[in-house]
């Protein structure tokens, strides 16, 4: 995985006691869904084998957690990939990025805040509510998520008009924005 709950940690509040693998499940999802269909997958295991050794506190040429050599030292480009920076585009525009590490932070953040308050049990799905909480209401839990979700959207997409700049398949203007799926609100005709 590219981010931990700690990475989430520093752009949106998630409570301390909240178990790791609730919000895991929601890290892969964005992985799966959103990140690697644009990073590509060869670079994605680059960027997470590099990212496995330095959890496990190795070098970046120690013993990947698969049991195989890393061996990945990444270039100053990836690491401004996943952190964020400035660079010069082709118009000599100066932009900033925040980085992967932050758009998957906030695109994380909206799926489990949608879905956090859902407990699945033998019985059916339920919302758990503490001694000293009260739910708050579907809007409030759908505006939040929306917000967290269109700013990891925006972020994702300056972050890709990075990458290709480096890979040499970018261009300058807004015709050149990265092909990124939106949440946009749908209407339905209902009666004749």
């Amino acid at each position: 995985m590219l981010i931990t709950v700690e990475d989430i940690r520093k752009y949106r509040e998630i409570a301390t006691n909240t178990q790791r693998n609730r919000v895991e499940v929601f890290i892969r999802e964005t992985e799966e869904l959103d990140i690697i269909p644009l990073l590509g997958v060869d670079e994605y295991d680059r960027l997470t084998s590099y990212g496995s050794a330095m959890v496990l506190g190795q070098t970046p040429l120690g013993q990947g957690t698969l049991g195989g050599p890393i061996g990945v030292v990444l270039t100053p480009e990836e690491k401004k990939l996943l952190n964020g920076g400035q660079y010069v585009d082709e118009c000599g525009c100066t932009r900033r990025f925040q980085g992967l590490k932050a758009a998957e932070s906030y695109l994380v953040f909206a799926r489990f805040i949608k879905n956090h308050p859902l407990q699945v049990t033998p019985y059916g799905v339920v919302v758990k509510e503490g001694d000293d909480s009260s739910p708050a209401s579907a809007q409030s839990i759908q505006g939040v998520s929306k917000d967290s979700e269109k700013i990891g959207r925006q972020y994702l997409a300056d972050t890709m008009r990075y990458w290709r700049q480096v890979q040499g398949t970018g261009c300058c203007g807004d015709k050149c924005q990265p092909k990124i799926r939106a949440s946009r609100r749908k209407f339905y005709v209902i009666g004749d």
